[in-house]
């Protein structure tokens, strides 16, 4: 991938950056050197936790419902795409703007660019918060970590350090199906929508939709 040759997270390069620069360096890495490890795209068993009840605007809410609805009539392999579209379209106002873009860009792009999209939209400044929110203080350490162990490693290691179980947004097994960067990006959404009253039925449906099949081509 373009730019990923010079993407090093040695302690030194980390400490010499800064700790706002070292993040993105790490983030950046970590978009380089994480794949999927399988091709299979069936969605497994539904996550029990996070379901909502939050009132929300009524025309978010409309665009929500209809991107839910899209999205059983469609093939699976293609179910991921368009969940990141509807939440681009809809979540204008609700999501900070770097998650809106980063949707709506990795709507469009091929597999294997999600990654650097999704972590270039938590290098953000303003995305530092809900991910250190999201992974109970410890999510540039965790990140920082999954940089540096193998492929098969990172998606236990970010489920481990962020407690991502608690979540209750997919299952073990689903993010195990998953590319680790639309995973990452789909629970700090959701951290945000915990912050401002809770993700909807449709929101939870859509960003479910949103991880289980990013791992399907890359």
């Amino acid at each position: 991938m373009k730019g990923c040759a010079s993407a090093s997270v040695s302690w030194h390069a980390r400490h010499a950056l800064g700790p706002r620069a070292s993040f993105f360096v790490v983030l950046l890495a970590l978009a380089c050197n994480t794949s999927a490890t399988t091709t299979d795209t069936k969605p497994g068993a539904e996550a029990k936790g996070g379901e909502s009840k939050a009132a929300i605007d009524p025309a978010i809410a409309k665009k929500l419902a209809d991107g839910t609805k899209a999205l059983r009539s469609i093939p699976a392999e293609h179910r991921s795409e368009l969940a990141a579209a509807a939440l681009a379209e809809a979540e204008v106002g609700r999501l900070p703007p770097e998650l809106v873009t980063a949707f709506g860009e990795m709507s469009t792009v091929p597999p294997e660019m999600r990654g650097m999209l999704a972590m270039k939209a938590l290098a953000s400044p303003d995305m530092l918060d809900p991910l250190q929110a999201l992974c109970a203080g410890k999510g540039i350490d965790t990140l920082s970590k999954v940089a540096q162990v193998a492929a098969g490693e990172k998606i236990a290691l970010v489920w481990e350090g962020c407690g991502l179980d608690k979540v209750g947004l997919v299952t073990r097994a689903q993010a195990d199906q998953a590319a680790l960067g639309p995973l990452m990006l789909a629970h700090v959404a959701h951290r945000v929508l915990t912050d401002v009253g809770g993700a909807t039925d449709d929101e939870l449906t859509l960003l479910r939709a949103f991880v289980v099949g990013s791992g399907a081509r890359g």
